[in-house]
């Protein structure tokens, strides 16, 4: 359960953080349209208006470039723009359509002059979803003057926020389906490795006989069930002869190998290890005959020590 709670807070960490990701990245996608959409207008001011430079010197434009702005303003996103000379006059106003003469309105120079690094995007406040975008205005190659465009991002913010949030969801969905999947993994690893370290504790780990502890207590329990049924048990010990050899002639590898082949055979029936070779070997008797006839066959055996 704490591993479970531990993995479904990552969960939410990551899905707020990438969430936040997301939004920066709406920013970042919101600076770069307002940017585009300026710098276009920039150009085209710039390539299609034949008194650009007397604009920029103070003189109005004339009617069929004031009807080529009104015409392109409706095809464009901008909304309004300004028109500053090198030193921060502000030359025109274009907004609604019409031209507003603003020659006695000034900006600090260090503004515009900071465009010149890179377009300067701010929002307007108020104006619902307006971009002021400030950049340099270039001819040759040469600063001339400068533009502050207000481009309209009606809608797209909320675009790109739906877009935003439908990926963390997505995320989130699949980080969740990760951490079901690693939780039942490690869940299963877990109850894997409980199981082979309970194997462990009652299992010799080269035979896989239980071991001396595992024997006690199997044989504890045997004699009371059998003494509650009036039924006696036998024991007999099996014994490897000249094992010692073995290990003297193949080493311990070779002797293991001889205890590993001797388990299998022991298998059935046999109850457990004790020590480095020795096995019992354990017979229920039913009826008193029986018992007696495992004691005597077990007897035998052990007077031929037959080797294994």
């Amino acid at each position: 359960m704490r591993r479970l709670v531990l993995v479904l807070s990552v969960l939410i960490l990551a899905a707020t953080a990438g969430f936040a990701y997301l939004r920066s990245r709406t920013e970042q996608l919101l600076r770069h349209d307002a940017v585009a959409v300026a710098s276009d207008w920039s150009l085209y001011l710039v390539r299609t208006t034949p008194e650009f430079l007397l604009i920029l010197a103070g003189e109005l434009p004339s009617l069929s470039t004031l009807d080529a702005y009104r015409h392109a303003e409706r095809l464009s996103r901008v909304r309004a723009f300004e028109i500053f000379d090198r030193r921060g006059t502000m030359r025109m106003t274009f907004a609604g359509g019409q031209p507003i003469d603003g020659r006695t309105a000034s900006v600090p120079l260090v503004t515009l002059a900071g465009s010149r690094d890179g377009p300067l995007v701010e929002m307007e406040q108020g104006a619902g979803d307006l971009a002021r975008v400030t950049l340099p205005l270039r001819v040759a190659g040469h600063v001339v003057g400068y533009l502050v465009a207000s481009v309209d991002q009606d809608g797209l913010r909320s675009t790109y926020l739906a877009q935003a949030l439908q990926t963390a969801m997505s995320i989130a969905v699949l980080l969740l389906l990760l951490a079901i999947l690693v939780h039942a993994r490690l869940g299963f690893q877990q109850r894997k490795s409980a199981a082979q370290i309970r194997y462990l504790a009652r299992n010799d780990a080269l035979t896989g006989l239980p071991n001396r502890q595992a024997f006690i207590e199997a044989l504890d329990d045997m004699l009371a069930r059998d003494a509650a049924h009036d039924r006696e048990t036998a024991v007999m010990l099996i014994d490897i002869d000249r094992f010692m050899q073995v290990n003297d002639a193949l080493g311990q590898e070779g002797g293991d190998h001889v205890l590993s082949a001797v388990a299998e055979r022991l298998a059935t029936g046999c109850n457990g290890r004790h020590g480095g070779k020795a096995r019992r070997r354990h017979f229920r008797c039913h009826h008193q005959q029986r018992c007696r006839d495992h004691r005597g066959r077990a007897g035998r055996r052990a007077h031929s020590r037959s080797p294994v």
